[in-house]
């Protein structure tokens, strides 16, 4: 009889050691945090809104540049 006892004590620890364990091991996150960048623009003292062939030869190597 105590033979038996021992033997079921053994098994329910081992068990419970088992799950203790599983339940502390962490999943590592899935995905990692997206990393971007932001600049704030604003208009200098020399700024005008002229369009010249220059301004618009300018603006289309830089929309070629983003795409």
């Amino acid at each position: 009889m105590t033979k038996k006892l021992i033997l079921l004590f053994i098994i329910a620890s081992s068990l419970v050691a088992a799950l203790v364990t599983t339940a502390q091991q962490k999943e590592a996150p899935k995905s990692k945090p997206v990393q971007f960048h932001m600049a704030i623009v604003k208009k200098g003292p020399k700024w005008s809104n002229a369009k010249t062939a220059e301004v618009d030869q300018i603006y289309q190597q830089h929309f070629g540049y983003v795409m």
